[in-house]
């Protein structure tokens, strides 16, 4: 903590709102746990990136089915939003 604290000060107004964290003191320690406020943020970050790798997927099986003889740069041309 620098400056008496006032790292911590900062710390606790973005987590105000919210009730995201514990104090634990005794005679030799003083303990802050401050719970990861984008947890919920990275698991819709993973669901998306979940359906969209399916997605592509879908469509280069299609492209391969179409064309067994496709190549990597083809594929990436064809969809354009991948690369090889």
């Amino acid at each position: 903590m620098e400056r008496r604290g006032s790292g911590l000060k900062k710390i606790l107004r973005e987590y105000e709102k919210e009730a995201l964290h514990q104090f634990f003191s005794d005679q030799q320690y003083f303990i802050v746990t401050l719970i990861n406020k984008n947890y919920g943020e990275r698991k819709t970050v993973q669901k998306t990136t979940q359906k969209t790798t399916q997605k592509n997927e879908k469509r280069i099986l299609a492209l391969i089915l179409d064309n067994p003889n496709i190549t990597q740069n083809d594929i990436s041309e064809k969809l354009g939003d991948i690369t090889p």
